[in-house]
């Protein structure tokens, strides 16, 4: 109903009821309707509100976790950055202070990395020996961190490099055996009684 219709309604109201008299409470139960209907229209009205409030909302949300994310990422990238700086200025440290040292240090590395990947590669030998293998190796590399730390907080530094040398050569010499050991029973395996001494 148009609003002037309703505004003509109630002004005349007495004259419609003079002519036929309405039931007791029909005007009452027809506004009351009226609100009623208001009410939901207005809630009608609202409801594409809320739906661009939860959309929003939504994003809202999702550009939280992708802050978050990237947050995560970059403090996570920075720290890999300074571990790595900090890892190769202490190599760097070490070239410039004992350069034959360092030197002899990747000479011996590189040559253990290249046997000990031959030894991992033989897992198909015995792999419980293997698995024995490398926990020897995970020692002597302790060792020689250890050495390293304190070669930097050492004035004795030449009595901690002899050790450091001689933690290198005995990792390749127990490499050298273990390979040995690893190519005897390869042979046994593969019916081969050719015996090699260890």
């Amino acid at each position: 109903m148009s609003k002037n219709t309703r505004n003509f309604y109630e002004q005349n109201r007495s004259n419609f009821d003079k002519v036929e008299k309405a039931p007791e409470g029909l005007w009452d139960k027809i506004s009351q309707d009226l609100e009623g209907e208001r009410k939901l229209s207005a809630n009608k009205k609202e409801e594409p509100r809320r739906k661009v409030k939860s959309k929003w909302a939504s994003f809202r949300s999702w550009t939280r976790i992708a802050a978050m994310f990237l947050l995560f990422f970059g403090i996570g990238f920075t720290a890999a950055l300074f571990f790595v700086s900090r890892q190769s200025s202490a190599d760097q440290r070490m070239a410039d202070k004992y350069p034959e040292m360092y030197e002899a240090e990747r000479y011996y590395t590189d040559n253990i990395e290249l046997v000990k990947a031959e030894i991992i590669k033989s897992k198909d030998v015995d792999e419980a020996l293997i698995k024995e293998f490398i926990k020897e190796h995970e020692l002597l590399d302790k060792v020689y961190l250890e050495l390293k730390s304190i070669l930097q907080e050492s004035t004795n530094s030449d009595k901690v490099i002899e050790l450091m040398l001689q933690n290198l050569q005995m990792r390749m010499e127990v490499l050298g055996k273990q390979k040995r050991i690893l190519e005897n029973i390869r042979s046994i395996k593969s019916g081969k009684n050719d015996t090699k001494t260890l």
